[in-house]
């Protein structure tokens, strides 16, 4: 591994222990105040970001991502999850209509979607 890469695994790592730890005090502290116990999933938003990035962020350990664009997920993620069983993929803002039938089988899950007609077409399918 290149030092460059080397860099940015641990840059990602020491960043996603900072985001778990305000995450964790956050989880503390809305317990404390409501007693209720309130699971908080981070959602790394993978738009934009380099195949080393990601990579850099799997090896760290995060597991659960989110893609605006559903051909991008296809050929992004398609591959790593048959390395990372545990993988989750959210799909995440508006989805256009042609694109719904990739959705279902590249995406464990979509959330965010706008609008009640695309909910109401997609209770119906």
């Amino acid at each position: 591994m290149s030092d460059e890469i080397s860099k940015t695994h641990s840059v990602i790592a020491d960043n996603l222990v900072a985001i778990h730890n305000k995450i964790a005090a956050a989880e503390a502290a809305y317990k404390t105040q409501t007693g209720l116990d309130r699971p908080v999933t981070l959602v790394a938003v993978s738009k934009r970001q380099t195949d080393d990035r990601i990579d850099a962020a799997l090896v760290a350990g995060q597991r659960v991502f989110g893609e605006n664009r559903v051909q991008e997920a296809q050929g992004r993620w398609v591959p790593r999850r048959d390395r990372h069983a545990d993988l989750t993929l959210h799909l995440i803002g508006p989805l256009q209509t042609n694109k719904r039938p990739m959705r279902s089988r590249y995406l464990m899950l979509s959330k965010w979607l706008t609008g009640p007609s695309w909910q109401r077409r997609l209770a119906m399918r």
